[in-house]
């Protein structure tokens, strides 16, 4: 079973890709209009969970531990 992606407006998918190396806290800047879905993945391509604090236009990620990866919004 798919599940949809959540695209406000009706628009295409806009998508923001940031990678991090070894941090336990990343920080992201966006323009959605919208509190955008999160997607982690490590550095050995698992989806992992961090805490995820929205703001009005960025993201904050925290970690437990140090961790590589990239986040995705959508």
């Amino acid at each position: 079973m798919a599940i949809p992606i959540y695209s406000p407006g009706g628009g295409g998918i806009t998508q923001t890709t940031t990678e991090f190396l070894n941090q336990s806290s990343v920080s992201i800047s966006h323009n959605f209009s919208h509190k955008p879905r999160v997607i982690i993945v490590n550095s050995s391509g698992e989806v992992i969970m961090g805490d995820i604090q929205y703001y009005t236009n960025s993201i904050t990620i925290t970690f437990c531990t140090t961790v590589t990866g990239t986040v995705y919004l959508t």
